[in-house]
């Protein structure tokens, strides 16, 4: 088994907008403050993990399945793929992950791919326009599901789980949507595990 996570694929039109967190920055020290973060603690350069990309693929090797654990683009508008430049890179990401590994690639959804409010500015956050073109355009699964001998495996998706911790972040207007979203989520993954066998074991994908 093969697993690789937060890619974060920048393609041409994210990578355009390099600075983008800077300017969220409501003020100077907050932009230092990023600065820093960004120079001496994480991701020096977010828009530029395409080539750690391009190496795993090279180095993958065989496996009998692949999962890919979410975050396909750089979410650099923060609203996930209801942008036209997140949805370009996660379809470019997705493209090379299933020609490297066609019908072995399991694919989570990650709560970049659904909207995530910025770092700072609080800027963006969910949208059902993400959530749609996730499902519909990149085909991606909220819950998917095979067995392997013993094994059991479970994909499920973060965001609906913790609905509860995210919600604030959409608008108003589309809470009653999301929520009926992760009441069928749960439903789904409550009739998994009650579906298990007392010899199974579950391996959990978020």
């Amino acid at each position: 088994v093969l697993i690789v996570s937060d890619i974060h694929h920048a393609g041409p039109a994210e990578q355009a907008r390099r600075g983008y967190e800077l300017a969220c920055a409501p003020n100077w020290p907050v932009r230092q403050l990023i600065a820093l973060y960004r120079g001496y603690y994480w991701l020096r350069d977010p828009l530029g993990n395409g080539r750690f990309l391009d190496t795993f693929l090279q180095r993958a090797g065989s496996a009998d399945f692949v999962i890919a654990n979410g975050d396909y683009s750089a979410d650099s508008a923060f609203i996930g793929v209801a942008d036209d430049a997140a949805c370009a890179s996660a379809q470019a990401c997705l493209e090379k992950l299933r020609g490297r590994f066609g019908d072995r690639l399991h694919a989570t959804i990650g709560d970049h791919e659904l909207g995530k409010t910025s770092l700072v500015g609080g800027l963006g956050g969910l949208r059902l326009a993400s959530w749609d073109r996730t499902v519909n355009d990149l085909g991606l699964r909220p819950f998917w599901q095979f067995t392997w001998g013993r094994y059991v495996f479970l994909g499920v998706t973060s965001t609906l789980l913790a609905l509860p911790l995210l919600l604030r972040e959409a608008p108003a207007r589309e809470h009653a949507e999301w929520e009926a979203l992760r009441a069928e989520h749960l439903a789904a993954l409550r009739a998994a595990f009650a579906g298990l066998h007392p010899d199974q074991r579950v391996l959990l994908f978020c």
